[in-house]
């Protein structure tokens, strides 16, 4: 049994992610992997554009109509960031005030220390009570890697812990 059906048979993962990782669930993946013949940003740019299609699609859709549905937006910050205003302003409004009446379990997983840095300082920055509410948040460990010389390489440990929304380090 696959981890991602261990509590619910039923259970469809949905999974968006920036980058190249390996993910340890069986899921239906969207990330730059399914794009070789691009550049990993052009690859993201795709992702991105998927998510956005995908969150669209579930817009019209009848209350509690995705129960046994989960979605997670990984490295969730690259993501959105990839985005227009206008479409990031829309998809964080759907994901706080109309995609629960669907059913659907959210988790993002955020590569950043504040909550400013998915909801800005612009139009969504109102957002971040709502999100801190409503959303659970869940943080990557990142390590530091000797690469040549002095150079020093952050990445992920694949080690995640729920992340405290008013600071993600803790």
């Amino acid at each position: 049994v696959a981890l991602s059906q261990a509590l619910d048979s039923e259970l469809q993962v949905k999974y968006f992610s920036a980058g190249i990782d390996i993910y340890p669930v069986k899921c239906d993946l969207c990330c730059a992997l399914q794009y070789p013949e691009i550049d990993v940003e052009k690859a993201n740019k795709k992702v991105s554009d998927a998510l956005l299609k995908y969150l669209r699609t579930l817009a019209n859709d009848p209350p509690y109509s995705h129960q046994n549905e989960l979605l997670v937006v990984d490295e969730a910050m690259k993501l959105f960031s990839l985005m227009s205003d206008e479409d990031r302003q829309w998809s964080l409004e759907f994901l706080l005030c109309e995609f629960a009446k669907l059913g659907v379990q959210v988790i993002l997983v955020l590569h950043a220390s504040n909550l400013s840095a998915l909801v800005g300082s612009k139009n969504t920055e109102g957002l971040a009570n709502t999100f801190k509410q409503s959303v659970s948040f869940i943080g990557c460990s990142s390590k530091a890697v000797k690469t040549k010389g002095l150079k020093k390489l952050n990445i992920a440990s694949g080690e995640y812990f729920k992340a405290n929304p008013d600071n993600f380090a803790t």
